[in-house]
């Protein structure tokens, strides 16, 4: 989503280079799509903690803040050599160096908020650290700005900006190639989550749902079609066969064809614990996708309080069960009529040129 922002920018007004320590898929991506990309040792061979472990030792918080101080040291040298005039991080690392950088070199700072903050303790100290010392910052739903005014400094900083989607990708798909590469017949039911392979994200609270279902109600036949990659990919495998799901579940991987795949799915599952603003939901409507989703982040607003799809709460195996058993035994003929209407709707909010101006004008005012 950011490199299409950096790419959209007015380039009479804005000349955006993508800063980065290594030479990775990021990238590779960035130069791909024509954007300049710097790569500085910054944060070389950083390794990250989880929250857990620095919460039970301080002595790894301390080692942190050193290295995160001299990754600062540096980043502030980086950018008075290219003469930078807006800094725009892009993680929870690069924001904390960002923000003790400005002790060598000082340039107006802003951050899209991609996380709801209200989790544990920790969520607490980022958004009171993040709010208080950005200069701007970008809430990317409704849900995660009303979240990040609760911070005790700096509420005005923060607007809410929907996440924009290059819509023209979305147009004149052909859904029958993923049941051909699959070679899967049109009256199989074809069930997907797309998103990174970890827990969080819920994956798998689905295989649970389908295998309790599959051993009480007879259910069409199906392929729950797993669309991504990650950490927890060989635990997932390994729980579908637990499951006996072999013949059911199928890895994809990582693609560059998403929105082609998903003109083929008939029922998109976003079963995430925890979202900002959930990008497959609205990948789901613009590819009208039947969208069961957990009520997170910016979910509801996507979905219309339900209007469009199904929220369920998040955690909740036998909501998610309810929810797949329904819409799996509806007719697919029966929420057409709704599908459309959500495809339209999507295509009118969630275009790219819209969000791209907002974030202009916070760029031209700092």
């Amino acid at each position: 989503a950011r490199l299409l922002l950096m790419e959209k920018l007015d380039t009479e007004k804005f000349y955006p280079v993508l800063l980065t320590s290594h030479n990775a898929e990021l990238a590779q991506e960035a130069k791909r799509r024509g954007l300049e990309v710097v790569i500085k040792p910054i944060n070389p061979n950083f390794k990250r903690f989880p929250r857990e472990e620095l919460i039970k030792n301080p002595v790894l918080v301390f080692r942190t803040i050193i290295k995160c101080s001299r990754a600062a040291y540096r980043l502030a040298n980086t950018l008075r050599d290219l003469e930078a005039d807006i800094l725009h991080p892009n993680d929870n690392l690069s924001r904390f160096v960002t923000i003790i950088s400005q002790l060598w070199y000082r340039i107006p700072i802003v951050c899209h908020i991609d996380a709801e903050w209200n989790k544990v303790f920790t969520d607490f100290i980022l958004r009171n650290l993040f709010v208080g010392r950005f200069d701007k910052l970008i809430a990317v739903s409704k849900r995660v700005e009303k979240l990040a005014k609760k911070s005790y400094f700096g509420r005005n900083k923060v607007v809410c900006i929907n996440t924009g989607f290059d819509l023209e990708q979305f147009k004149n798909l052909d859904g029958q190639k993923i049941r051909d590469e699959l070679n899967l017949t049109s009256d199989v039911l074809l069930i997907s989550t797309l998103g990174k392979l970890i827990e969080f994200k819920g994956q798998s609270l689905v295989l649970e749902a389908l295998s309790q279902l599959e051993a009480k109600k007879k259910l069409p036949d199906y392929r729950y079609i797993l669309i991504g990659d990650g950490p927890d990919k060989q635990f997932f495998k390994e729980k579908v066969q637990k499951l006996r799901l072999l013949d059911k579940v199928i890895f994809l991987g990582q693609r560059r064809d998403v929105s082609t795949i998903l003109a083929g799915i008939n029922i998109l599952i976003q079963p995430s614990f925890t979202e900002a603003f959930p990008l497959a939901v609205v990948e789901g409507l613009l590819t009208r996708c039947f969208v069961i989703s957990s009520d997170v982040g910016g979910a509801s607003e996507i979905l219309e309080q339900g209007r469009f799809g199904m929220l369920i709460p998040p955690k909740d195996l036998n909501a998610l069960e309810e929810a797949l058993e329904k819409t799996m035994l509806m007719s697919p003929e029966h929420y057409q009529p709704q599908l459309k209407l959500a495809q339209e709707t999507a295509m009118n909010k969630y275009g790219i040129d819209h969000s791209v101006k907002r974030v202009e004008e916070i760029y031209l005012s700092l």
